[in-house]
């Protein structure tokens, strides 16, 4: 009996099918182990052939964040792609956009879109974000306290930090402001001419831009 059942699972181990369910499963162990000993968590989606779950929270692309939606409300061009296309240039990430030259990107957007510039263009689709409007991003990856550091506000602003542009506008804390639309901080962009900024809008997309140019 012994020298059958030892002849079953031999046979068993010879199948292929048997083989590759015994080969993920080790990977899979593997993964989990290596994930732990790292902190990122298991790997087994990867090392199993399966794409693992997309992380809006970094890396969006720019159609999650110009939607088809903004694209048709804000502009003449049903996508980003067709924006860009316009003026014969090309991008599919936040960073690869801040390198195209920005003269040209303000002359598309003042000429093709409700906006005056780019920079508006982009801080109403990074408000669209943080604010929730636009499900596509998570606004946890839009952090204003990152975007609108101390630097960025001394340098751009008359205010040294972005909590004191938060008490000037009366709003108390981030959320409050990335929710706000009050004409109130809108005059409070606009009346300093340091920089030129004609609104909030117009700010954010500046921060972003210097962000990710840094």
């Amino acid at each position: 009996m012994a020298n059958i059942l030892g002849d079953l699972i031999a046979k068993l181990f010879k199948s292929k099918i048997v083989q590759d369910q015994v080969g993920n499963l080790v990977q899979d162990k593997i993964g989990d182990l290596v994930g732990g000993l790292f902190g990122g968590g298991s790997t087994a989606a990867t090392t199993s052939g399966k794409k693992p779950a997309k992380k809006k929270s970094e890396g969006f692309s720019l159609t999650d964040l110009f939607t088809s939606g903004f694209m048709k409300e804000n502009t003449s061009f049903p996508s980003i792609g067709d924006f860009l296309g316009a003026g014969n240039l090309k991008a599919t990430s936040l960073d690869e956009i801040s390198s195209l030259p920005q003269n040209q990107m303000h002359d598309l957007a003042a000429n093709g879109t409700k906006f005056d510039g780019w920079r508006e263009m982009l801080g109403a689709a990074v408000a669209e974000a943080i604010t929730g409007k636009n499900k596509n991003v998570d606004p946890s990856s839009l952090d204003l306290s990152k975007l609108m550091n101390a630097d960025f506000m001394k340098s751009n602003t008359k205010f040294a930090s972005l909590t004191d542009f938060m008490q000037a506008a009366g709003v108390d804390s981030e959320d409050a402001l990335k929710a706000s639309s009050s004409k109130k901080v809108d005059e409070l962009v606009s009346e300093d001419d340091s920089n030129g900024f004609g609104n909030w809008k117009d700010l954010l997309g500046s921060a972003v831009t210097s962000f990710l140019k840094k």
